[in-house]
């Protein structure tokens, strides 16, 4: 379960807009609004409303997640989720992460503020439990919150690109767990979308548990579990048009259903 709840995590992270344009030689400045859909063998899973604003010096990004359906029978769960980051050139050393989530019947909340890549400020609501195993300090330097995994995934494909690498690495801090996330470089190849054929760079990502994992939490990872695979579409944006790994040898998808008009709201009406 726990491989399976980071899968989502993941896509939760990087499922954004999508772009048809050719390959551009810059990062470009992206606003969007959308609303996606996450399914795991054809049956709906919940839903997510994005609002993002990104350009060379700032990005604002807006999540509500939904649990619907059968997930709602076994983990309710609703979440509101805000970040902004500041900086030059596409790289924020100042970010300020926000989340209020429930799951079951649980509130919880967490911030954390970062300046120059170390994080100054951090608060959880209810407080760590005292046997929590802390993540040290030294170690959460240059992580990126789950949120803004976007931003750090369309950098890293875009210099791995350029660079001709095979692929690159990134931290994700949470609050609570630090996980290492390998992201490697599958192609470039088409991919039918909507009614047509789109040109996609496809991508894998696999995790691995760094720090503040419990030992029961560790000896459930397992190294060899299925790679989520990626197709960004082939701009300047790099963005997603689909998501997919495997659970218990059934699908685990991620994709958008709906693209909202200047004005119109996707976020779910989750804030607090």
């Amino acid at each position: 379960m726990r491989r399976c709840l980071f899968n989502i995590l993941i896509i939760i992270g990087i499922i954004l807009p999508l772009s048809y344009a050719h390959a551009e030689d810059a990062l470009t400045p992206v606003k969007f609004k959308g609303i996606y859909e996450f399914s795991f063998g054809g049956i709906l899973l919940g839903r997510m409303g994005v609002e993002l604003e990104q350009d060379a010096d700032h990005y604002s990004l807006t999540g509500d997640i939904m649990s619907a359906g059968l997930a709602n029978l076994f983990v309710r769960h609703t979440s509101h989720t805000e970040v902004q980051g500041s900086g030059h050139g596409f790289i924020y050393p100042q970010v300020h992460y926000e989340s209020h989530y429930q799951t079951r019947k649980k509130k919880h909340y967490v911030r954390l503020v970062s300046r120059n890549g170390e994080i100054h400020e951090e608060e959880q609501k209810p407080p760590r439990r005292k046997d929590d195993i802390p993540v040290p300090q030294s170690m959460k330097k240059d992580t990126s919150d789950p949120l803004s995994l976007l931003i750090h995934i369309r950098r890293g494909v875009f210099e791995a690109r350029k660079a001709g690498k095979p692929g690159f690495s990134l931290h994700m801090y949470d609050g609570n767990r630090l996980t290492g996330v390998d992201v490697t470089m599958e192609g470039e190849k088409t991919l039918a979308y909507g009614s047509g054929q789109v040109n996609v760079v496809q991508v894998g990502l696999r995790r691995k548990p760094l720090a503040g994992y419990s030992p029961s939490e560790l000896a459930e990872y397992d190294p060899q579990e299925p790679t989520l695979h990626g197709w960004l579409s082939d701009d300047g944006r790099l963005m997603p048009i689909r998501l997919q790994t495997s659970f218990l040898m059934t699908p685990l998808v991620a994709r958008l259903v709906k693209e909202c008009r200047t004005g119109e709201s996707c976020l779910l009406g989750l804030k607090e």
